[in-house]
């Protein structure tokens, strides 16, 4: 699938029912702000499921930084009624 309009506004403005996404940056002079992690989900057709995905930095594995997106990602999808 070719990167679309739909898809990028996807990614800037979920509606936090069916799709939601989070960005984890790096804060400070060295690190310039960069997006160092992506969790998204999407949910199934059964509503109570969803598809998760994560992405970390390569040099920033081993941090927490999954773990930590995992957590939040979580919780805004349970607010929601995902299992």
């Amino acid at each position: 699938r070719r990167v679309d309009d739909a898809m990028v506004a996807s990614f800037l403005a979920p509606d936090w029912t069916s799709e939601g996404v989070l960005l984890a940056t790096a804060l400070g002079a060295d690190e310039r702000d960069r997006v160092i992690g992506l969790a998204s989900f999407i949910r199934l057709r059964d509503p109570r499921l969803a598809e998760v995905s994560f992405v970390v930095a390569d040099d920033r594995q081993a941090d927490g930084i999954a773990t930590r997106l995992l957590e939040q990602i979580a919780d805004e999808a349970g607010r929601v009624g995902i299992e």
